[in-house]
């Protein structure tokens, strides 16, 4: 089995950050938002089973937006990878970052 790339697209969306900040702690019962830095991992080797996620777009973009309580950052530059989502939900995926191209995956700690 190969890791499987697969390619989110960015839709934009009318819904402004500080109006999704706030519709997402509503979400999930006015717990306070953290941010936890992924883990860089070296470039998964062709063959080996797993998914990718990345975006066509470079720069600071975020690949999933979802409706939990944790934001997961970059762990080389920091782009924020995911928002509003739940670490748990994103064990064994990579996330190639489109800000720096670094591999980053959740930290087992912290799902």
């Amino acid at each position: 089995m190969q890791y499987t790339t697969i390619l989110a697209e960015n839709h934009s969306e009318s819904i402004t950050d500080d109006a999704m900040s706030e519709r997402n702690t509503l979400m999930c019962g006015g717990r306070d938002m953290k941010t936890h830095e992924m883990e860089v991992v070296p470039e998964p080797l062709e063959g080996n089973p797993g998914t990718i996620l990345r975006t066509r777009e470079k720069g600071p973009h975020t690949i999933i937006h979802g409706r939990g309580a944790v934001n997961c950052k970059c762990g080389r530059c920091g782009n924020v990878l995911c928002k509003y989502i739940e670490p748990v939900q994103l064990m064994g995926l990579i996330f190639k970052c489109p800000n720096c191209d670094a591999h980053n995956r959740v930290k087992i700690s912290q799902a």
